[in-house]
């Protein structure tokens, strides 16, 4: 038997198998990605890698600009005003309201109509702090709720 034509058989094969691997490696090479509506464009590795580390530093830089942003909000931003005399009126009638539902064993439409007015006067956070305290009578059973409709 002689080897030559068997020999040649076996190097254009070979000859065929470098050239797939060397077409497969450039396509392995290439990374689809996605640019937009149906779009797609191929990245080399390296390209992929530039890319990663930019997003990750965009990432960052946004965070540290809205990080920045809120100290700057709060270093600027005025601190509240001290409570009025007559806020404090105020919360101390909400308090005193409180005080005589919780003795009375009762909360009333007219209970509720003093709050609301006493409630105008107060600041927001003397307005929440009234309004905890007198969800907590109710809630604790110390008051028994007699309105129409919403307590406060």
């Amino acid at each position: 038997m002689e080897l030559g034509p068997v020999l040649h058989e076996f190097a254009s094969q070979r000859a065929l198998l470098e050239e797939h691997l060397v077409r497969r490696s450039r396509e392995d090479a290439r990374v689809p990605c996605v640019a937009g509506a149906g779009a797609v464009s191929e990245l080399a590795p390296g390209a992929l890698a530039q890319l990663k580390t930019e997003l990750v530093q965009a990432v960052r830089d946004e965070l540290a600009l809205r990080s920045d942003e809120a100290a700057f909000d709060a270093e600027t931003r005025a601190p509240a005003p001290e409570p009025s005399a007559q806020s404090l009126v105020a919360l101390q009638e909400g308090h005193q309201l409180i005080d005589h539902a919780v003795r009375a064993l009762r909360w009333t439409n007219e209970d509720r109509q003093t709050l609301r007015r006493a409630m105008v006067q107060m600041t927001h956070d003397q307005q929440v702090e009234v309004l905890r305290r007198l969800s907590t009578s109710l809630s604790g059973k110390e008051v028994d709720l007699q309105t129409q409709g919403a307590p406060f």
